[in-house]
């Protein structure tokens, strides 16, 4: 639509003014103004009328967009509903509906979708960010870095009586500050003894060692973060209450359901979902492994029912596992690849143990790791006092794959920082996360936690220390 042109119209005033002329321009002007002011307004309704139009066809858009979206909530099938189900808040989609619902929680059967946004250890303060900002650019630029956390020893202690570590339930946000620093390093490994486990009551444990696994492998960070099993993560530690029966204490597929182990989330691999792993990074030939040192046989019971081996205090490797261990992740190692493997009980710990503490099989441990380290071959069984459930024999021969460099074998337990030399390979162990000084609650302190760096060129590691973590490092 055009505006009406009246300027031209207009007619000049006459002179003299009082004549016919006069008149005749004054009314032929004031017809002009008053034509022209009848197609301005009549120009004014239209344009209202096309907004109306344009706000109501806008409003019938949305109304369309908020129904489809309804619909794909209440169980349309379109493919956009598909799409949308695959993509998880913050995380990449997975290629099906199907392996992201897998990916899930499970609590009896029923499945909980942990937000990923969801901060359970509560959020960090700017001062411990600041510091954890200033501890990351101290790290080395170059090399293959683990961020290890040990022995947190998680426990929500709703029951006044049984205090062990009565700062354990800060462990939740230590791992938002395992989640904050991850984006520096290669892999994390919660290295066991995630929970404490006490009081021997099940549901409570279950409760804790699901918050901490969803808390450390829920995260927004898509870095590599694996679990290790721990004497206390099973609840067995309540057998200093009383007697342990099987159905008070969480079993090994339930681990493996709580650490995700069936769907080998970082591409690891696994001994059919198994608690012990490997996993290669090419790019800085290193090959992890990870292992299970509470492989206990759990269907072993006494005549009164209660449970013969308890991981609290028997510690073990499995046929199976030293087999695996044997034949599959310490065989056909790529050349020039080096070796790191993590565990939780250590091969020697610089003092007596407990007298009732049963410990098979890490000479078997120890005895492959010399032959690999040296290109040769092993041949071993258990020592002569342990049990027969527990008995394993080994045979191995690494002369064809040749010599293979150690990095280290990595363990906590014990609650000390130590490094110690063995034949062909060094034993290094990590403090435990667990604070247990009220001076340090809400400070960095109370944290930790070790960055692992490995110089692979010139065969040192380098440890670098958060909170009460120190600075260390030793050649391999």
């Amino acid at each position: 639509m055009k505006i009406p042109k009246f300027l031209s119209d207009l007619w000049d005033e006459p002179s003299p003014f009082q004549n016919r002329e006069a008149r005749n321009q004054k009314q032929h002007n004031w017809e002009v103004l008053r034509v022209f002011a009848k197609s301005v307004g009549n120009f004014l309704a239209v344009a209202v009328n096309s907004v109306n139009e344009a706000v109501k066809n806008a409003d019938d858009r949305m109304t369309d967009i908020e129904d489809s979206f309804n619909n794909q909530i209440s169980g349309s099938t379109n493919l956009d509903e598909v799409i949308a189900g695959r993509k998880p808040k913050g995380k990449s989609a997975y290629k099906t509906i199907g392996l992201r619902m897998d990916d899930m929680v499970t609590i009896d059967g029923s499945f909980v979708d942990i937000d990923e946004s969801m901060d359970v250890g509560g959020q960090l303060s700017d001062n411990i960010k600041s510091q954890l900002d200033e501890f990351a650019l101290s790290l080395p630029r170059e090399g293959f870095k683990v961020l290890v956390i040990t022995d947190s020893h998680y426990e929500d202690l709703y029951k006044s009586g049984n205090y062990q570590y009565p700062y354990a339930k800060d462990a939740l946000q230590h791992l938002a500050a395992v989640d904050y620093l991850s984006r520096y390093v290669d892999v994390v490994i919660a290295g066991g003894d995630n929970t404490n486990g006490l009081d021997g009551d099940l549901s409570h444990n279950v409760a804790d060692q699901s918050l901490y696994c969803a808390r450390l492998l829920q995260s927004a960070s898509d870095t590599d973060k694996f679990m290790l099993l721990g004497n206390h993560d099973d609840g067995s530690t309540g057998m200093r209450l009383g007697k342990i029966v099987p159905n008070d204490i969480i079993k090994d597929d339930e681990f493996k359901k709580l650490f995700r182990t069936k769907k080998s989330l970082y591409g690891e691999k696994r001994d059919n979902g198994s608690l012990y792993f490997y996993k290669d990074y090419p790019d800085a030939k290193i090959r992890l492994i990870g292992l299970n040192g509470l492989d206990i046989p759990e269907s072993v019971i006494n005549d009164d029912g209660t449970v013969k081996y308890t991981r609290y205090l028997d510690y073990s490797y499995g046929q199976k596992q030293i087999d695996w261990l044997a034949h599959t992740a310490l065989d056909n190692i790529p050349t020039d690849y080096q070796i790191i493997v993590t565990t939780h009980i250590p091969l020697v710990y610089g003092f007596t143990p407990s007298p009732e503490t049963i410990w098979a099989n890490g000479n078997l441990v120890e005895g492959l790791l010399n032959a690999v380290a040296t290109g040769s071959s092993f041949t071993g069984k258990s020592e002569d006092n342990i049990p027969n459930e527990l008995m394993a024999i080994v045979t191995a021969d690494y002369s064809n794959q040749g010599s293979r460099k150690i990095v280290g074998l990595w363990a906590g337990h014990v609650h000390i920082e130590r490094i110690t030399k063995l034949n062909n390979f060094t034993q290094c162990l990590f403090i435990n996360d667990c604070n247990t000084n009220q001076d340090y609650v809400g400070t960095i302190n109370a944290l930790g936690l070790t960055v692992a760096t490995v110089d692979t060129a010139n065969s040192k590691v380098i440890l670098n220390g958060v909170g009460r973590a120190t600075d260390r490092e030793y050649d391999y």
